[in-house]
């Protein structure tokens, strides 16, 4: 818990709360790549960033934690690609 979350690459952040995404998965960072690939991170105890900022790869967006539902501290990451969850390691 606490540990610090990491953008995977540059990107806009589009949404930064806990109250725009489904309320399980608590507070959450979701970053515009490209029109069409997104990165989540949720579950955050700390969010460090605003919607309509930019990030960069590496940047320090936020804090590992046990928002939503949850059974413990953890960060859950996603890549959509095309509005459809796909493999993290497509993103290059």
């Amino acid at each position: 818990m606490g540990t610090p979350v990491l953008a995977a690459k540059f990107g806009r952040v589009r949404i930064a709360d806990n109250q725009t995404y489904p309320e399980n998965f608590g507070n959450v960072i979701v970053i515009e790549h490209d029109v069409h690939v997104q990165s989540v991170y949720a579950h955050l105890d700390s969010i460090t960033v605003k919607a309509g900022s930019y990030v960069l790869a590496g940047q320090i967006i936020g804090t590992v934690g046990q928002t939503g539902k949850v059974t413990g501290p953890h960060l859950h990451f996603e890549i959509h690609e095309n509005n459809r969850v796909v493999n993290p390691i497509a993103l290059d």
